[in-house]
């Protein structure tokens, strides 16, 4: 029990002063100031059925069936709030947020104390005319395998960042529904491997309405004869004219022992579309390299700068941060 009262209480260091928050252990939400902006309730789950009728992966089915509990976060007014996850002893965590319409949100969701083996599956709703900025940062030092899925309505607009920086083999799977008319999703995923070990991710948007817009956009980092997969797919369904769908994948490979595998991939069924996808995988310039070199700084510290300075934009307007404190100190 002390050692879980002193990682809760690491846990809060990372919350700001006013910061509305909510702390989670083993899918139990255990301490929060903000029971004005939301209601948390156990085992009365939104039925995704009812928006998107889809088969559900194997991870998706292995979770619904062993999690002991499933948590719903509703979020009734404006908010800028942070989910913190402390796992104990729980092996799968079910929860979902539901975000009600007209709201402005702030949302940062952190799995930074998580030592077990977790497999973790998260569900958000938006509803319509909703302005959502959703952050999340990963840090496990167990095997992790994440599968996290936005839901959007009419007149939403999503600005979604992601940092992983786990320490040992994980899959990610991060799926996007645009279900309705005049949706803007802006996505920025920055990947850390330097685990020296195999980690996945598979990066999905799905246009399933007309006149949607997706911009996802993935940084991607591997060191210490360590091993990136790295998969998107973006889909515009047939009836679904007027898209605009952009992907993008850029990648640096530190040390000559380690690799980054990108597959964009692009799957369209309708005409009247704008799609675009690359990627650009490489080592570090070496004549950038040797500038900085040449200007004093070790090998080591010139790929560290240049490092730092490949995934600054996660780090916008957010470096001030508790939070952004603790992760610039844990990557440097």
């Amino acid at each position: 029990m002390k050692q879980l009262l002193e990682v809760i209480d690491s846990a809060k260091s990372l919350i700001d002063e006013n910061e509305k928050y909510i702390i989670f252990n083993d899918g139990k939400a255990i301490d929060t100031n903000a029971l004005d902006e939301v209601e948390i309730t156990l085992n009365e789950a939104i039925d995704f059925s009812d928006y998107l009728r889809k088969n559900d992966t194997d991870l998706e089915k292995l979770i619904d069936q062993n999690a002991k509990v499933k948590t719903l976060v509703s979020i009734k007014k404006d908010v800028d709030l942070k989910i913190i996850h402390v796992c104990d002893d729980a092996k799968y965590i079910n929860y979902q947020i539901d975000i009600a319409k007209r709201l402005n949100v702030n949302l940062t969701v952190v799995y930074g104390y998580v030592v077990n083996d977790a497999k973790i599956k998260l569900d958000v709703l938006i509803h319509h005319k909703s302005v959502v900025n959703f952050r999340e940062y990963h840090e496990f030092s167990g095997e992790a395998k994440i599968n996290t899925s936005f839901y959007l309505l009419r007149f939403n607009q999503l600005n979604y960042l992601s940092l992983e920086n786990n320490s040992n083999t994980n899959d990610l799977t991060l799926n996007m529904y645009l279900l309705q008319q005049d949706i803007s999703v802006s996505a920025l995923n920055v990947a850390i491997n330097e685990s020296g070990k195999i980690q996945n991710q598979n990066l999905n948007v799905y246009h399933l309405h007309e006149d949607t817009a997706s911009n996802f956009n993935t940084y991607a980092i591997a060191n210490n004869n360590s091993i990136l997969n790295i998969k998107n797919i973006g889909r515009i369904n047939n009836g679904c004219p007027r898209c605009d769908l952009k992907q993008k994948t850029k990648g640096i490979i530190v040390d000559t022992y380690s690799n980054i595998e990108a597959d964009p991939a692009l799957i369209i069924d309708e005409n009247d579309v704008m799609a675009s996808h690359g990627a650009s995988i490489g080592a570090i310039d070496p004549e950038v390299l040797y500038y900085l070199m040449s200007r004093g700084l070790t090998k080591e510290a010139s790929e560290k700068l240049i490092v730092e300075a490949y995934i600054s934009p996660y780090f916008k307007d957010y470096s001030e941060t508790n939070l952004g404190k603790y992760i610039l100190d844990k990557i440097k």
